[in-house]
């Protein structure tokens, strides 16, 4: 998928660029924050870090990076909220799995309390995905 395609299918506001949001990638602080648990986390992948991934992976600007994985995530989350399922073949699936209420105690007191009834969202991990997981341990 060429960048001038998703540029041609973006929401645009009265200037012509895409519509962006907040965030670091593309302007702001400028870049990576480096906190405490800077090196300890360097492993695990943020937002950030797939907007940069995209980025150098695909020849898009960062602000059009951010602008995709942003509206990915939007799209993702709206179709969650109105009760829809996301499946992406060999990666997983997305749903919102409904949870009875209970009775349960608190932790302090032992009192009994009322649970109310919740949805939460609920990954399923793919086939393939799993395969791949499971089979990057050998070796």
């Amino acid at each position: 998928m060429s960048a001038s395609w998703i540029w041609s299918k973006t929401r645009q506001n009265g200037s012509g660029m895409p519509r962006l949001t907040s965030g670091t990638a593309g302007g702001g602080s400028g870049g990576r924050r480096r906190g405490k648990n800077f090196y300890r986390d360097r492993n695990n992948m943020n937002k950030s870090d797939l907007i940069e991934t995209l980025h150098q992976n695909s020849g898009f600007d960062l602000q059009m990076a951010e602008f995709v994985v942003t509206e990915v995530f939007q799209a993702m989350t709206e179709t969650l909220v109105r009760g829809k399922r996301i499946e992406l073949r060999g990666f997983g699936s997305f749903e919102v799995r409904k949870y009875k209420g209970y009775t349960g105690r608190k932790p302090r007191t032992g009192e009994k309390m009322r649970i109310k009834p919740k949805k939460l969202p609920f990954f399923k991990v793919g086939k393939e995905l799993r395969e791949r997981v499971l089979g990057c341990g050998e070796g």
